[in-house]
Formats: C-alpha cells, sequence, structure tokens
C-alpha cells in the first residue's frame, strides 16, 4: 500500500515491482540515474512519489530496453475528420491503452453493431479508460435523439503490466470523462463509478428501461462473469444483443467468459451465439442475441452452477479445509486415484 509523506503519496519499490512484474535489472539504473529525482529512502526503503511514476515507468521499459506498444491505426480512422475518431487517435496513442483496451478492429465490430442496430440503452461492464465507450457512443445516430450508454467500471489506477503496458495513469475516471467530452460524446455517456455486482442488485432502481445492448469486459473470473450474466441478463430485451469478450482464454489467459459460454448460454434456448475472431490479438468476441424472455432464469442463467462456485470458494478459504488438505491421508487418496 502507498504511504504519505509530508502530503507527497509514495510507492515502494517492491510494491511496484510485484504489481508490474518489472525485472530489478531495469529498475537498479533507474534509482542510479541523478537526473531522476523522484526516490525517496525512507527507513530503509526506496519510494517513488506519485508525480514521478509515469517517468519512472518511462525510464524503466527503456532500461530494459522494451519500447512502448501502441496498437497499429486503420487508414480510414487516421484520416477521419470526426472529433470522435480524432480522439481516439489521441487514446490510442497513450502507453497505458495498449494490450488491455480494445483495439481498433474490435473497437469497430461494436461501432458498426451498434450503427446497425441503433440500441436506446447501452450497458457496458468494463470500461477502463473508455476506448471502447467512445467507440459505442460514436455509432449513435442523429435521429436516435434517446441513445445513451451507461459505462461501469471501478476506475482503478492503471499500472504498467510488464513487458506490454509500459504506461501510468492515475485517475482513469477523468480521462475518460475528458475523452468523451473532447469525442463530443458527453451527452450520450453516463460513467459509474462502481462494482457491476452493486449496481446489478440495484437495476431496478437505477435504470427504468430494458438493455438493448449489454457488453461484458470486466471481470473475467468465473465467478464474475456468471455475477455479471445473472444480474444484467434478465433486464436485456427480446431481440436485444449481449456481447461476450476475451473468449479465448489459450490466448488471453481469461477462463470467465468461455465458461460462461460452454456451461450457460450454450445450453439456453433462448440465445444464439456467433463467436467472432479478432486482430492483432485472437482474444475473440462472442455475440449473443436474446430472443425471448426467460421462464426459468434459475434454470437459464445458471444460478445453481453460480451458488456451487460460490461455495466452493468460501469452502477452500476456511481454515478446515487447509488442514483437511495439508494431512496426509488426503495425498494417500490421490495417488491411489
Amino acid at each position: 500500500m502507498p504511504i504519505t509523506h509530508q502530503g507527497t503519496i509514495c510507492y515502494s519499490i517492491e510494491e511496484l515491482l510485484q504489481r508490474t512484474h518489472l525485472p530489478p535489472s531495469a529498475v537498479r539504473p533507474c534509482l542510479e540515474d541523478a537526473s531522476f529525482a523522484g526516490a525517496l529512502r525512507l527507513n530503509d526503503s526506496v519510494y517513488i512519489t506519485e508525480d514521478a511514476l509515469s517517468d519512472f515507468f518511462a525510464r524503466c521499459f527503456s532500461y530494459a530496453g522494451v519500447a512502448p506498444s501502441c496498437y497499429a491505426m486503420p487508414d480510414d480512422l487516421q484520416h477521419a475528420a470526426s472529433p470522435w475518431a480524432k480522439t481516439l487517435l489521441e487514446m490510442y496513442r497513450h502507453p497505458f491503452a495498449f494490450g488491455t483496451s480494445l483495439s481498433p478492429q474490435q473497437g469497430r465490430v461494436l461501432h458498426t453493431l451498434v450503427a446497425n442496430i441503433q440500441p436506446r440503452n447501452i450497458v457496458e461492464i468494463g470500461s477502463f479508460i473508455g476506448i471502447s465507450s467512445i467507440w459505442m457512443a460514436a455509432g449513435f445516430s442523429q435521429d436516435n435523439t434517446d441513445g445513451t450508454l451507461h459505462a461501469i467500471d471501478l476506475f482503478y489506477e492503471i499500472m504498467p503490466c510488464y513487458p506490454y503496458r509500459s504506461g501510468y495513469l492515475k485517475d482513469p475516471l477523468s480521462f475518460a470523462e475528458s475523452a468523451a467530452n473532447a469525442a463530443h460524446l458527453a451527452e450520450r455517456i453516463r460513467f459509474y463509478r462502481m462494482n457491476s455486482y452493486e449496481v446489478g442488485r440495484q437495476i431496478d432502481t437505477l435504470f427504468d428501461f430494458p438493455i438493448d445492448l449489454l457488453f461484458i469486459d470486466g471481470d473475467h473470473s468465473i465467478r464474475g462473469c456468471m455475477n455479471d450474466f445473472a444480474l444484467f441478463a434478465p433486464s436485456v430485451s427480446p431481440g436485444g444483443i449481449i456481447v461476450l469478450h476475451d473468449i479465448y482464454p489459450d490466448v488471453c489467459g481469461y477462463k470467465g467468459p468461455r465458461y460462461l459460454l460452454d456451461h450457460v448460454i450454450q445450453d439456453t434456448p433462448e440465445f444464439k451465439v456467433i463467436e467472432l475472431a479478432t486482430t492483432p490479438r485472437n482474444y475473440g468476441m462472442a455475440i449473443i442475441q436474446k430472443t425471448a424472455h426467460h421462464t426459468r432464469p434459475w434454470h437459464s442463467f445458471g444460478y445453481w452452477k453460480l451458488a456451487h462456485i460460490r461455495l466452493k470458494a468460501r469452502i477452500q478459504k476456511t481454515r478446515t479445509w487447509k488442514i483437511f488438505k495439508a494431512h496426509p491421508f488426503v495425498n494417500i487418496l490421490k495417488k491411489a486415484l
């Protein structure tokens, strides 16, 4: 956890190494560089001040010989004159946009989807820095005066992820709101700094409308995806669209979206599914159409499976389970089986 020293927030080197996976060999030259003034030695530990984090990470990646990564921009986006396209170009130039944000090709899929179906209400779970929000909101036509996108995210500070994402961003929500203003889409996008679970539990009081397009790209754990689907999918209108991102775990490393597809959605007749390959990395997308209301939501949305996941996770955290798992008899039984 960061500390406060003389009114300045500081992060220990140990914490930064753990959170960013930076190699110590890249950090050491930065601390020894006399031109870097953001390091403090407190209680035999080295800290980096918050104001110096961006410079610190840029130097570390440079010493490691890793250039900041960025997406290749399509020609039509580079030469577009619209405010939203110019804003996206600026957003993509930031080093913290690469990897976690949608690629331009994936963003174009969402933009085209919105432009064709013209939803009245979009709910986005997982906005990150707002790139996906801009892509979708830009698809609203001028005739669709009621079109609104509701973007839900915790908007935690963004740290680098070595060797892929090199940038640092203290306040992603302010960044996303500024981008929406620059794109002339501020009236179309409402940002919520909330947990999707909290929003989902209050959905009837927060929103008085059906969801026409639901984009799930938040917590990618099995439990997180199941929660988001169970809480929000019942509010999707018949004929509405649900989009899942990161559905190929062998590429993206996330298991939740694939589990949701294979164990819940594919077994539910009210849904039609199309899987799309994506570039430049094939993390994959699933476009799902909800064809009817659900008569048995506890079955359709896998509530019993979700309850089993929750119960298993709770049991595995108990002291009794840890003692049982460490018992020699358990190891003997595993070998016998």
